[in-house]
């Protein structure tokens, strides 16, 4: 009887013993399966995040690279309008400058005639003068003497103002233009003072034939 208790209590013992060691190894596989599946969810976290952070950088990267062709798009077009109205602002200057150029030219030339003629023509009009003193009154030669005087200083007087309009034009040719709008003006300018010199010019002729008549 003792040894047939003892055998049923061997085969429980037995049974329970197997039963636990499968419980046990099912927990240990239980663990392991949830363990895994942890870290497969913790790899596939930090794998979206490493691409949410690639991809946010990727994006800044294009961003930063549209914003510099952008940036150099509108450089560009800026340098191209400098270019352009550089451009024009120099043919203004160089067009001020041969008008200023041929009109120096000009009116050097006809001041130079005009001097040669008037010292061509001086010995001549002394000799008149002189022929003519003797066949007037004393007191008539000194008054058309003063009036010759008087014009000849009114002449000369011209002749002054326009060799300062002269220079002042010159000076004005070689100063540095700037701007479009400032172009204009020089050139507005310049005819105004062209306007002016042939006025003296003008009235330097019509008092040299003035005074050529009074000699004669």
């Amino acid at each position: 009887m003792a040894a047939w208790r003892n055998k049923s209590l061997l085969t429980c013992w037995n049974a329970w013993k197997g039963w636990a060691g499968g419980e046990k190894s099912q927990k240990q596989k239980m663990r392991k399966f949830l363990n895994k599946w942890n870290n497969a969810g913790l790899v596939r976290v930090f794998s979206n995040w490493v691409g949410a952070v690639e991809e946010k950088k990727r994006e800044q990267r294009l961003l930063a690279r549209f914003a510099a062709r952008w940036k150099q798009q509108g450089l560009y077009k800026t340098f191209r309008m400098w270019q352009e109205t550089w451009k024009e602002a120099k043919w203004q200057r160089e067009l001020a400058k041969k008008d200023l150029d041929e009109y120096a030219k000009n009116g050097h030339v006809k001041s130079q005639n005009t001097d040669r003629d008037w010292l061509k023509n001086k010995g001549f009009r002394n000799h008149t003068v002189a022929s003519k003193e003797a066949s007037l009154h004393p007191e008539q030669v000194k008054e058309l003497k003063k009036e010759v005087k008087l014009l000849k200083d009114e002449n000369r007087h011209l002749r002054a103002s326009m060799h300062a309009m002269k220079k002042a034009n010159a000076q004005r040719s070689t100063s540095p233009i700037k701007g479009l709008g400032k172009a204009k003006q020089h050139i507005q300018g310049e005819v105004g003072a062209m306007i002016a010199s042939q006025k003296y010019a003008k009235n330097l002729q019509m008092n040299q034939q003035f005074t050529d008549g009074w000699e004669h």
